[in-house]
């Protein structure tokens, strides 16, 4: 697994939207997302996010609509 930092996109293990990291302060990582059109934002265990399988661009680009 490769290192989660500052900027990069992650989902949680247990399945979420995309979420941004904000920021890692040890075990603890800041991400955001939006939910409609509010910005939201929560702490979550480093141990509980990954990053998202690859997707095809048409696939990703589905999602994100």
């Amino acid at each position: 697994m490769s290192e989660i930092k500052a900027g990069d996109v992650v989902v949680l293990k247990s399945g979420s939207p995309l979420l941004t990291v904000a920021f890692v302060n040890g075990h603890d990582v800041r991400c955001q997302w939006f939910d409609q059109k509010d910005l939201k934002q929560g702490d979550f265990m480093a141990q509980s996010l990954k990053h998202p399988e690859k997707e095809s661009a048409g696939s990703l680009a589905s999602r994100l609509a």
